[in-house]
């Protein structure tokens, strides 16, 4: 799905293998319960690239990380952070929602409870995180990805969900 798409013949074709298994499989079984689910959804972007904004990138210290694509974790420049920020929202503000670490944490949006005590080093000055079809890379790849994850959209955050109980037959 990434290579081709959540709306892809391919992905249609994995979708309909993986589904013919799953009714093979339940078929055999007696008094069971069989839950299917991922760790997260997928969505169809955009890519865009920070080689084409050289400005921007310039002003970071390190390429970005964590999920460089549609959750980047983004290191500034000292004394570049306000400019950083205002030139960011400019390009890219309609398509992803700009934290500061400190709004990271205060949202709970890595989780609840005890986190690693290393946990606050590896969110940047700032955690981009996609609301939009936009995935921003580093540069161009020979392999585009087009199914994404990790963003903040409805297709990203809702996790697939199947539950088949066979009964004593």
């Amino acid at each position: 799905m990434h290579g081709y798409g959540v709306k892809s013949e391919q992905a249609h074709e994995q979708i309909l293998l993986i589904n013919k298994a799953v009714e093979r499989l339940c078929k055999s079984l007696k008094n069971s319960l069989v839950i299917i689910t991922a760790d997260h959804g997928l969505c169809d972007s955009v890519n865009v690239y920070l080689e084409d904004y050289p400005e921007l990138y310039a002003k970071l210290k390190i390429p970005p990380s964590i999920e460089p694509s549609r959750a980047l974790s983004l290191f500034v420049k000292d004394g570049m952070k306000d400019n950083f920020r205002n030139e960011f929202i400019k390009l890219f503000g309609n398509d992803f929602r700009l934290m500061t670490k400190e709004e990271v944490f205060a949202e709970n949006l890595l989780g609840f409870g005890k986190l690693h005590p290393r946990t606050y080093d590896f969110v940047g000055d700032f955690l981009a995180i996609a609301t939009g079809n936009k995935s921003l890379f580093i540069e161009r790849e020979e392999h585009e990805i087009v199914g994404v994850h990790a963003g903040l959209t409805e297709d990203e955050m809702t996790v697939p969900f199947i539950a088949i109980e066979r009964a004593g037959i």
